[in-house]
């Protein structure tokens, strides 16, 4: 077996020589290029390229051709019969060739690789090889295993060279699409390099495949050899690959004991369940095409959407993947709209993201749908009740009052709609909103839509900034109130975007327009042509309106800048008060709003810079605000004073809180990013703080 590897390797000297050779030509070019002074006139990406193509291309062809002639050579040349009529067994004599084979391949890129390193000069190098040399490795090893089973298959070098790059690019664009389209990486330190590890995993497969190939073959000349490799591949390839998808999604399976940082916490007033997104599972190192090899960045290879019970802690559903999730006021049912479920644990594919909603008591399934895709473009799914159809769901589901209606917001044609159904998926019509964000120019403002106090209508404000009122029994729609027509017309102005908030008496309604002069077409908006005269004309108008339209009143009007928050209503328990936050980013100013008075007014309250929390407490029939740090309540008459309990506001202090639950607890998150992420209720007579999770 040694004499016949001696022999394979000193026949293929000449393949040995293409590295040194090849790395030597690569140096001559690049001094050439720098002693006519073409060097520094290249781009860096050209010279990245350039040495790519040598350094991370050129030592996987040379493992295909030293694979591609090691048994269709023998084949061409007639020696093969002579081979077999050695004193060896075929099993001796394939691994004799393979091990030739490699070590042939293995020296001439080592060679390219070496004498590049030496002789260029480190400014001329681009990306340092040494950082893709992992890479370079997996691919060089799986380039000769598929020359390797191509050579065993066909009767002609040539032909097996040339089918050995066919099955290459078809197994890259097999990996790639696993990698980036189905979500199956492995590591997760560079895409390049999960893609490295899926086709080297196909390695023992061709292996196997080449070995039963020649060893049940005869003469590599009959199909025999097909007979048995073909099936050899498949099953090795099935049994390295499934075990490999088993062994990484349970090494990222979901553990509550596991889970380091909590995301996307999604909780409604009065509920007595919450949703979070659990990751674990942490990426420590990642690739840095500049830096090198680095600490990761915040990067987590666990996701998964967890239902919890605010009032046992316990895990009520969990989702793999992560999505988004609301609940009915009574916490009975939920609404997922789901991320897709990827093969290992890595990335979001562009799918088609299901629609679920669950009876949480019985644990049971109401509905399941694929009402639209994750992106524009996709393709419609089935029509809804009212004959349109629904391209992409956009943001989560919310209920209504009585939980007979859920509403997720999507989109249709290019247009923002709102989709209406009842939990079980009956009755799906869409309804035409005004836009939440002005596409480049102003980031998304806020819902421009609400309930009716006693689920009987939903208002919206429809694409031309009307408030409509959609009757959810008779299927009906009115105008509320037109404020292009009463009162933007005059000034020459449109509404482009807002967002409204209904009392909970049900009497009024809280609305936010952002208005822009009327010569502006859609597409200077969504483009962003022009965008400095818009911004600097743009004018956000905040008004009271009553539900049936008879009284309207302005009670605030201010610049719209491009750097707009998020805008939200918070009204008193008893929807006398309204209160909202000047949205600017650089504005500590929180306005108040009551019945008595006509224009809203500031609260003489100092906030830092940012974005205060503001929740109703029917028990105290006022609003806490919360500030970094800070606590205060506005009570029943409108007045502000620092909150009641002095042990609460102890508390509280350090945590961000996100509503009452149906025990009236305050619900309360970590609010600095570096601390460990906990989820409490804190009792808001004893100032009592109870963990719930994790």
């Amino acid at each position: 077996m040694r004499a016949l590897f001696l022999k394979e390797f000193t026949q293929a000297r000449l393949l040995l020589l293409c590295g040194p050779l090849l790395g030597g030509l690569t140096v001559v070019l690049w001094l050439l290029l720098a002693g006519v002074a073409l060097l520094p006139q290249l781009e860096s990406e050209t010279i990245d390229v350039f040495w790519g193509a040598v350094c991370y291309v050129m030592p996987p062809v040379i493992a295909l051709f030293a694979g591609a002639g090691l048994f269709s050579g023998e084949l061409e040349r007639g020696t093969l019969p002579v081979l077999l009529a050695l004193p060896l067994s075929r099993r001796h004599i394939w691994l004799a060739k393979v091990l030739a084979g490699l070590a042939i391949a293995a020296s001439a890129a080592a060679l390219l690789l070496l004498i590049n390193a030496v002789f260029m000069p480190p400014e001329w190098q681009g990306v340092k090889f040494t950082l893709f040399l992992p890479d370079i490795v997996l691919w060089c090893g799986f380039a000769f295993a598929v020359a390797l089973l191509c050579s065993t298959l066909c009767t002609h070098t040539i032909s097996a060279l040339l089918v050995s790059v066919l099955l290459c690019l078809a197994l890259l664009a097999g990996a790639a699409y696993l990698v980036g389209g189905l979500g199956g990486n492995l590591l997760g330190y560079d895409p390049f390099l999960d893609l490295s590890l899926w086709m080297f995993a196909a390695v023992p497969a061709l292996l196997a495949a080449s070995f039963m190939g020649f060893s049940r073959g005869d003469l590599l000349q009959s199909w025999r050899k097909w007979a048995f490799a073909l099936p050899a591949l498949v099953i090795v390839l099935a049994a390295v690959c499934f075990p490999m998808i088993g062994l990484a999604r349970w090494l990222t399976r979901y553990d509550r004991a596991r889970v380091e940082r909590l995301d996307d916490i999604s909780y409604a007033q009065a509920s007595p369940v919450i949703a979070l997104t659990a990751l674990s599972s942490p990426i420590a190192i990642q690739r840095d095409y500049e830096r090198g090899w680095g600490a990761g960045e915040g990067s987590y290879r666990s996701r998964t959407l967890v239902l919890v019970d605010l009032n046992t802690g316990a895990d009520i559903l969990t989702r793999r993947g992560g999505g988004q999730a609301a609940f009915s006021p009574d916490g009975r049912l939920a609404a997922m709209l789901l991320d897709p479920v990827p093969i290992t644990w890595g990335g979001r594919p562009s799918a088609v993201r299901p629609l679920e909603v669950w009876d949480l008591q019985q644990r049971r399934l109401l509905y399941r749908d694929h009402p639209g895709a994750s992106y524009e473009g996709a393709g419609p799914a089935s029509p809804t009740s009212d004959g349109r159809y629904l391209f992409g769901l956009t943001g989560a589901a919310e209920w209504s009052p009585d939980a007979s209606w859920l509403t997720v917001r999507g989109r249709s044609s290019g247009d923002e709609v709102l989709l209406l159904m009842h939990p079980d998926g009956s009755e799906q019509r869409l309804v035409a909103l005004l836009a939440g964000g002005l596409g480049s120019i102003f980031s998304y403002v806020g819902r421009s839509w609400d309930w009716s106090p006693e689920s009987d209508a939903l208002y919206t404000l429809d694409p031309n900034g009307r408030l409509m009122r959609h009757s959810l029994a008779a299927g009906g729609s009115q105008t509320v109130w037109d404020p292009g027509a009463l009162h933007l017309a005059s000034q020459r102005r449109t509404a482009a975007s807002g967002v409204i908030s209904v009392s909970p008496d049900g009497r009024s309604i809280a609305v936010a327009l952002i208005s822009l002069p009327d010569r502006y077409t859609r597409m200077e908006l969504e483009s962003g042509f022009r965008r400095a005269r818009i911004e600097r004309e743009a004018v956000l108008l905040v008004f009271v309106v009553s539900a049936d339209g008879s009284g309207r009143l302005l009670i605030r009007q201010i610049p719209a800048p491009a750097n707009l928050r998020d805008l939200s209503f918070t009204w008193s328990p008893d929807g006398r008060r309204l209160y909202f936050v000047d949205p600017r980013a650089d504005s500590r100013t929180l306005l108040q709003w009551s019945e008595a008075a006509g224009e809203a007014t500031p609260v003489p309250l100092n906030l830092r810079p940012g974005w205060p929390q503001l929740v109703p407490v029917p028990e105290m029939g006022g609003v806490m605000i919360w500030d970094v740090g800070r606590l205060w309540l506005a009570n029943d008459g409108g007045e502000v004073i620092a909150f009641p309990n002095e042990r609460v506001r102890a508390t509280v202090a350090d945590y961000y809180p996100m509503g009452l639950d149906n025990r009236g607890r305050l619900i309360v998150r970590t609010f600095w990013a570096d601390e460990p992420q906990i989820i409490a209720a804190v009792d808001l007579h004893t100032g009592e703080s109870t963990p719930i999770y994790p």
